[in-house]
């Protein structure tokens, strides 16, 4: 953890050397108040200190649990199964999981195409070499050069800096996504409103907290090209939790109404009917996921049915892929 950023928040720092008050845990993690003391309460990913006055008060450690945690977490770990894990295992699944996902696109047959914007983002990729499996189509120092610079590029995920997201960046950030063909994008941001941070998540939008590493990007880029891999049979009506990343979307609503729209043109209602059932998985994968953070009773079984509609909709999806190159759609 950058000390300087940490020193930024002073303002929310107790009396206390090196204790940090809930605001200023959210702000240096990206997780919300509301989600900090979910995961204390239901599964002791830390146990903060409390003040004369019974407010939350966080240390160093728990900073870096925290933020361990959160990666895992945006890598598509269910947070029941990394919550409790030693600050040293958490290290190791963060390495482990960057090597997966290393060794997974060493058999894909297309690297993935990624360009980055703005004014960080560009010092951080303009020099050293990208993990293997990315390509780096790009660099713009500002986000309003992409039309200028990237446009008409066919990329796989287009990575953005906002210093705030408001409503209508989301609307921006699928016209860039269009002009670049990109069917996956990575924002990092410093400040939004958890109601637009819900509705990128939902389409197909990957939004993390700054400051945000090179290797962290990296992963997350890295992360949409995965397949789904089959779980063996265990001969149990166990519901358990793969550890693997839940497959991310391939297409957003959007797409797979283009998808619809253009059965009747071709005279064939395969992208039809493949979108409607896209679309009625999305919604259970969401039913699923909000269940598991709902309910810790019942959270590993709900993130088993999360993972397995997602196992089946990236399924789908591919079919919908070869449907549609076939009929000339892509």
């Amino acid at each position: 953890m950058d000390k300087h950023y940490l020193d930024k928040i002073g303002k929310d720092m107790a009396a206390e050397t090196d204790r940090y008050r809930i605001g200023a845990v959210s702000r240096l993690t990206g997780i919300p108040a509301v989600t900090l003391r979910a995961w204390e309460r239901r599964y002791q990913a830390v146990e903060a200190d409390r003040d004369t006055g019974g407010s939350r008060l966080y240390s160093a450690e728990d900073i870096e649990r925290l933020t361990l945690i959160r990666r895992l977490v945006d890598m598509g770990n269910a947070v029941s199964t990394v919550a409790r894990l030693p600050l040293e295992e958490l290290q190791a699944r963060i390495a482990a999981d960057r090597e997966q996902m290393l060794r997974s696109h060493a058999d894909e047959q297309r690297e993935q195409r990624i360009a980055v914007a703005g004014a960080t983002l560009a010092t951080l990729f303009d020099s050293g070499d990208l993990a293997s499996g990315l390509t780096l189509v790009g660099t713009v120092p500002q986000v309003e050069d992409i039309e200028v610079v990237l446009k008409g590029h066919r990329l796989d995920v287009l990575v953005l800096e906002y210093s705030s997201l408001q409503p209508d960046s989301a609307d921006e950030i699928h016209r860039l996504m269009r002009l670049t063909r990109a069917w996956r994008a990575v924002v990092i941001y410093e400040f939004a409103a958890r109601s637009v941070l819900q509705r990128l998540e939902a389409d197909n939008v990957t939004v993390v907290a700054a400051p945000a590493s090179r290797l962290q990007i990296e992963l997350l880029c890295l992360a949409p090209a995965r397949r789904p891999v089959p779980q063996a049979e265990t001969g149990d009506d166990d519901a358990t939790v793969s550890a693997d990343p839940v497959p991310v979307r391939r297409f957003t609503n959007d797409d797979l109404a283009q998808f619809s729209a253009a059965s009747s043109a071709i005279e064939c209602e395969c992208p039809h009917h493949l979108s409607t059932l896209i679309r009625s998985l999305v919604s259970f994968e969401r039913y699923s996921a909000e269940c598991e953070n709902r309910n810790s009773d019942d959270a590993a079984l709900h993130a088993y049915l999360h993972r397995t509609t997602a196992t089946a909709r990236a399924s789908l999806e591919q079919a919908l892929v070869r449907v549609a190159r076939a009929e000339g759609l892509l």
